[in-house]
């Protein structure tokens, strides 16, 4: 009768859960928010009506008080709650096209159009949806999304109600940045700072803690190395790469051999920091690791000396 309870109790408890995560789907808000990505804030302005469609003006400023001599038209949003779906309409053109598409699960693929492009096309980016979790926002889950091209591309997320961490006008963005030579860096991209609705901040990024930028970018990439001698640059090698399990680390510098180890993702994001002493070859597991490109650094007598790229497969 006991174990009968405790089983009950538990198929109970299950229920709860799941209908605690089942959550409903957050749409955009359509009026009085604001995004700020980087120093630029985004904010909905207005209606439009386009082939029998009431579509949302998007505007951009630099201007922390939002004035009206300050805003710039950057496009138009139509959302589909049903289908939670969202297009876009960018500047100078009447056809709208996917912006997000938040009924995707897991390994689902979809094409996507940017109405901010950011290179010469704004689309279609074919991405892959490869994790689906839910965040808990104001005592509201919602579904976030990870997806990217291939294991080589940066990849980016998506929020229910807030968007692409790039901005909400901003997708596919991860598309085109693919890992080349040695010496390659990601590009620094405007990321997404926090979402305001009213006075109430509905997002702030965990990694900046902060709302608005006023003097300068926040930018999602790791930092250029510095200055240092010719001699000294091709200090790290990392062999096997691209590898799935652990990797040998080789430091090839002169004298004193005490250095930091410092791995970071494309988002900037420090994922492992060790001092190491003597020893001049270290075994690391990555096994932990979610496919994609890191960046590991060794930092010398208080320098960022080197940095290699490493793709870790599974």
């Amino acid at each position: 009768m006991k174990r009968f309870k405790l089983f009950f109790g538990i198929i109970i408890s299950v229920l709860s859960f799941n209908q605690l995560v089942a959550q409903s789907y957050v749409p955009f808000p359509d009026s009085n928010c604001v995004w700020s990505v980087g120093v630029k804030k985004f904010l909905i302005k207005g209606d439009s009506l386009i082939n029998t469609f009431t579509y949302k003006k998007y505007y951009v400023t630099a201007d922390s008080n939002l004035s009206p001599g300050t805003l710039y038209f950057k496009g138009l949003i139509r959302q589909n709650k049903a289908q939670k779906k969202i297009y876009g309409i960018a500047p100078g053109d009447t056809i709208e096209k996917l912006l997000y598409d938040f009924n995707l699960n897991l390994n689902d693929w979809v094409s996507v159009y940017s109405v901010i492009p950011y290179s010469s096309s704004n689309g279609p980016y074919t991405l892959q949806v490869t994790m689906k979790d839910s965040l808990l926002i104001n005592n509201q889950y919602r579904k976030r999304l990870f997806l990217r091209k291939n294991v080589y591309s940066q990849g980016e997320f998506w929020i229910e109600g807030i968007g692409s961490y790039f901005g909400p006008l901003q997708v596919g963005v991860s598309y085109g940045i693919m890992w080349g030579t040695d010496d390659w860096r990601p590009p620094c991209i405007p990321t997404l700072l926090c979402q305001k609705t009213g006075s109430v901040s509905t997002y702030i990024n965990p990694l900046y803690n902060t709302c608005f930028k006023y003097t300068a970018y926040v930018y999602n990439c790791t930092q250029p190395v510095g200055l240092v001698k010719e001699s000294l640059k091709n200090s790290l090698s990392i062999s096997p790469n691209p590898s799935n399990e652990s990797v040998k680390i080789k430091i090839d510098l002169p004298g004193d051999k005490t250095y930091v180890v410092k791995i970071q993702d494309v988002y900037g994001r420090e994922l492992y920091h060790q001092l190491i002493e003597e020893e001049t070859n270290s075994n690391l597991s990555i096994s932990d690791y979610l496919p994609g490109i890191y960046f590991v650094s060794i930092i010398y007598q208080g320098k960022s000396l080197d940095t290699k790229k490493l793709i870790i497969v599974h």
